[in-house]
């Protein structure tokens, strides 16, 4: 076969297979449909607001407000009771519903369940009640992890409700991805038989899989069976909520806020935000009190002793050298340069750069030896915040950090760990750590098992009639 009829017949085999996409992406478009005027209007016809939120958008995803939205329905159900104190704080704790209604089926779905559980572990952890900022995730790492797992439970659920379905199945996008191959392949044979030899073949396989990108759009889940007709009434409430905004005079029990909540009609709060990680200002269950994170950088904050010591010889050379050449530099420096004034003024600089830097170093040194001859510190408390910061460039390491309340200042300190610590820890976690005096640096740390009853709250609990 020569090389342009492969050629040709690689473009007529791609245009074949672009028009196949296109028949398929018509044929498998989401159907929709208007609720009659019966339908639309009551939160009684719709499922739950996460799964409405599914269902009333086009992208086929969970939304980011869809925890929230399940916490606020929660509320209304009575199964999260909010409570406040006497300075306006308000203190969440899980009720706990009964396991299934009189149909036999599960009062709570598994996304519901994820929540309350949350709910539930944080409130016993504060000893039965905790503030909005107690339900924050720990760091970045296990929010996406816990998101993940909502958002699949969301999406099971709907399939079990036959509610949606993928929007192709997956032998028709296995077929779509091989039938690529053709166009991918003749181009290939054209590329080796001519001058263009592997190097072009390697971008005409780079180019294979970018052109089966838009193959994933139907692994997007779409209304399918019965989600057609909850779909239609899940965009009346949606239509309705943005045409009689609620505002803030919802009564106790109405479910509507969460539902605009789920379908991104009103947003989270200003401040603390349930399921969001972290933050410098954070809740501490064991002393029931907001402590702040403080985050220390400075040359030798978190150093080990020894990167001193080493380069104490190195350094001494250097600053030896600095000030020889700075003191031959002074005694030649005659009146004529001193009235031009620039030469005094850099002289000055240097010698002021000279000092700085040698002060610096001596106090790093006499730290370091002062941390090696002093037994590290031991500080034991209670995980109150994770931070991971994974960065997407492979040459940077990503760093993970941890502080613990232990109950003596409001301020405290947070530590680099490892990932392998970090994924062990979880707020509420109960950990020692043995750290430099002077340098602060992490000697070892030591998870510890939770003690059965946490301190320091009595008096911080609202009364349940409050």
């Amino acid at each position: 076969m020569g090389g342009p009829i492969s050629l040709v017949l690689a473009e007529v085999a791609l245009v074949a297979w672009a028009l196949s996409y296109g028949v398929v992406m018509v044929a498998t478009r989401p159907r929709r449909r208007v609720a009659s005027g019966d339908e639309g209007g009551s939160v009684r016809t719709l499922p739950a607001p996460a799964l409405a939120a599914l269902l009333a958008r086009a992208d086929g995803r969970v939304p980011p407000a869809a925890p929230v939205a399940t916490l606020l329905d929660l509320v209304a159900r009575r199964m999260v009771i909010v409570s406040g104190d006497a300075h306006g704080q308000q203190w969440y704790s899980a009720s706990g519903p009964a396991p299934a209604d009189a149909d036999g089926e599960p009062v709570l779905l598994s996304f519901e369940r994820h929540v309350l559980d949350h709910v539930a572990r944080r409130a016993q952890l504060g000893g039965g009640a905790v503030p909005l900022a107690g339900l924050r995730l720990e760091s970045g790492e296990h929010a996406k992890r816990w998101y993940a797992e909502f958002n699949r439970q969301v999406i099971a659920e709907a399939r079990r409700l036959n509610l949606v379905a993928d929007r192709g199945p997956w032998p028709l996008r296995v077929l779509l991805r091989l039938g690529l191959l053709v166009p991918a392949v003749l181009a290939a044979v054209v590329a080796l038989r001519e001058d263009g030899g592997w190097t072009l073949v390697m971008y005409i396989f780079f180019g294979y899989a970018a052109a089966t990108l838009p193959v994933r759009l139907l692994n997007r889940v779409v209304p399918r069976g019965a989600g057609i007709a909850v779909a239609a009434r899940c965009r009346s409430m949606r239509a309705e909520l943005l045409r009689y905004p609620l505002g803030d005079n919802a009564p106790p029990g109405d479910r509507r806020p969460a539902y605009a909540m789920a379908f991104g009609l009103t947003s989270p709060q200003r401040g603390a935000t349930a399921f969001k990680p972290g933050g410098d200002l954070v809740w501490s269950p064991w002393t029931g009190r907001w402590v702040r994170v403080v985050s220390r950088w400075s040359l030798s904050f978190g150093a080990s002793p020894m990167v001193a010591l080493i380069g104490f010889v190195p350094a001494v050379l250097f600053f030896g050298i600095w000030g020889v050449l700075l003191g031959g530099l002074t005694q030649q420096l005659g009146r004529s340069q001193v009235a031009r004034m620039w030469p005094a003024a850099l002289l000055v600089l240097g010698w002021a750069v000279w000092v700085c830097g040698t002060v610096l170093f001596a106090r790093w040194f006499y730290r370091s030896v002062y941390d090696l001859l002093v037994p590290p510190v031991t500080i034991i408390g209670q995980v109150v915040f994770l931070e991971s910061l994974v960065s997407s460039n492979s040459e940077n390491p990503d760093n993970y950090y941890v502080a613990v309340d232990d109950g003596t200042t409001d301020r405290i300190t947070r530590y680099e760990i490892s990932r392998g610590l970090h994924d062990r820890l979880r707020y509420g976690s109960w950990l020692s750590l043995q750290v430099r005096p002077k340098l602060r640096s992490l000697v070892h740390a030591e998870v510890l098992p939770t003690p059965e009853a946490s301190p320091g709250q009595s008096g911080r609990r609202p009364a349940s009639g409050q």
